[in-house]
């Protein structure tokens, strides 16, 4: 039987899981790290497809991290290397579907449709790259500052001996800096809490009734794995390394069981997540893929 494209996104992320290796937690620092683009329109890959492109470049250990679709190898004339095989990354199709509603009129709806397209890493490629097309050094430490300073309606952030968010004060709690064992540990731990903000009523809207609720359960859960990609999405915009999880085998151990039941969830989650990062960002929708 044919698999679903959420079959196929959950069943790669399940398999990196499996092997240890968080998907949202790759250091990246290391060659060809940084968000993935389109080598051509130099559009970010974004949502479910950064995780997605983020394992095949630890999987392969791709130098660069800009990628092409089949066509795009084709209209600049490069050939993909024998033997290499390609990767998926996905998108949102609509169509058209008329059905009788309920005072018997025809209605014609746009249904969403979860679909897939193979796409190829520059370095799988006979494409001759300078030096002078390396991707960008990082921004660190003044990004990530930038980034929290700007983003708009920010809770306000209060010293706290442990970092949460308390979303009935709508106030974010964090350590002071220097009690963190780095400074990737401060500002992810950071972006985790600010992520958690945007589900407020007057943002997002993610929180019913701004009850705190969410402890227990598939809620909590899913809003905590909300809060972890955004927190992976905004380090890789800032060029920090996201430190691995202390307790990574029991969070691993949560994720796979949560994954295997519910194909869908880490996909809902990243979507999620890319609302809150783009919020964070005060980033209109910009034609990411």
């Amino acid at each position: 039987m044919k698999q679903s494209v959420y079959e196929i996104i959950t069943a790669k992320i399940i398999t990196s899981l499996e092997k240890g290796l968080i998907p949202w937690r790759m250091p990246w620092t290391c060659p060809g790290s940084g968000i993935p683009v389109n080598y051509i329109t130099k559009r970010k890959y974004s949502g479910i497809n950064k995780l997605l492109l983020y394992i095949e470049m630890f999987d392969k250990g791709y130098e660069r991290n800009e990628w092409l679709t089949f066509k795009q190898c084709k209209s600049l004339d490069v050939s993909i290397k024998k033997g290499e095989r390609c990767s998926l990354v996905c998108y949102y199709s609509y169509k058209s579907i008329t059905k009788e509603n309920q005072n018997g009129e025809a209605e014609t709806k746009a249904v969403p449709f979860f679909r897939y397209y193979r796409i190829f890493n520059v370095g799988q490629t006979t494409l001759e790259l300078s030096s002078a097309e390396e991707t960008s050094v990082f921004h660190t430490k003044a990004r990530a500052e930038e980034i929290i300073r700007n983003m708009p309606m920010r809770p306000e952030v209060k010293r706290g001996r442990s970092a949460s968010y308390v979303c009935t004060e709508d106030v974010v709690r964090m350590p002071r800096k220097e009690l963190f064992i780095s400074e990737e540990e401060y500002y992810s731990t950071f972006f985790h809490e600010l992520a958690h903000a945007t589900g407020h009523t007057t943002r997002l809207n993610r929180f019913s009734n701004n009850s705190t609720t969410l402890f227990g359960g598939e809620q909590y859960s899913f809003e905590e794995l909300i809060a972890e990609l955004g927190s992976c999405f905004l380090c890789a915009e800032s060029g920090f390394a996201q430190k691995t999880l202390e307790n990574s085998s029991a969070y691993i151990k949560g994720w796979l069981k949560t994954f295997k039941s519910d194909n869908r969830f880490i996909i809902r989650a990243a979507n999620k997540a890319q609302k809150a990062v783009d919020y964070i960002l005060a980033k209109e929708k910009d034609g990411n893929e």
